[in-house]
């Protein structure tokens, strides 16, 4: 089973990865980059979540963006539009953060 990401047209293409793996497809000038990166070996959510942030976005973010951005699938920065799928292990992550401090943060 694998983990694939969709790229944005132009120029669309897809990032084929092992499905424990984080799927990017970054396009910048009208050129798509594939990346599968490997998470973090740690089983803490927090930090699995901020590791992925810090992947797609560039920085560290708030945690209520960070679950905004994490649950939309894409990322856009200036001349960059990035598109991602979550392995299961980050799905987790973020559904464990969601129950234990959706409350608090309005989620």
């Amino acid at each position: 089973m694998s983990n694939t990401c969709n790229c944005p047209n132009p120029p669309g293409g897809e990032v084929v990865c092992e499905n424990h793996q984080l799927a990017l497809c970054i396009v910048q000038d009208g050129k798509a980059k594939y990346r599968c990166l490997n998470p973090p070996p740690s089983s803490n959510a927090l930090t699995l979540i901020d590791w992925a942030v810090k992947e797609i976005a560039g920085d560290q973010k708030g945690l209520v963006a960070s679950f905004e951005i994490l649950n939309s699938g894409q990322y856009s920065d200036r001349d960059m539009e990035i598109t991602f799928k979550l392995p299961q292990k980050l799905k987790a992550a973020l559904e464990d953060l969601g129950r234990n401090r959706g409350d608090a943060l309005g989620i």
